[in-house]
């Protein structure tokens, strides 16, 4: 219960919604799914030992925490070209974002030897 109160405060921080969070515990939405989508959301479940209530739940907090761009792919509302060059450049992105983890350990590592050195040099 811990982790869900911190999604719900991120989310809540990240969309302003205070009001909606923290009067009510729990929004209860109804949604209608295909047939094939129905059959593949059961696959899921099984794969994974999840409610379905607990994989839509899931699937919509974390759509609602991606970026407008993203948002728009995951809607469909956007063409297939326009779709296509969204999420190029979102990995692009990731690519980034992974050379940046890569190298933050050895950037960590040439600031603490600098640290060190200038303290022996200031004894």
């Amino acid at each position: 219960m811990g982790n869900e109160n911190k999604v719900q405060k991120k989310i809540a921080e990240v969309y302003n919604l205070h009001t909606i969070i923290y009067t009510m515990s729990r929004i209860i939405l109804s949604i209608e799914l295909t047939k094939s989508a129905s059959l593949s959301l059961d696959a899921v479940c099984k794969r994974t030992g999840m409610t379905k209530k607990e994989i839509v739940a899931r699937s919509l907090s974390w759509m609602a925490l991606q970026g407008p761009d993203l948002q728009a792919v995951i809607l469909d509302l956007v063409t297939p070209q326009t779709q296509s060059h969204l999420l190029r450049a979102a990995a692009d992105e990731l690519d980034r974002m992974a050379e940046l983890a890569d190298a933050l350990p050895s950037i960590a590592a040439k600031k603490k030897k600098k640290k060190t050195g200038n303290r022996k040099k200031r004894a």
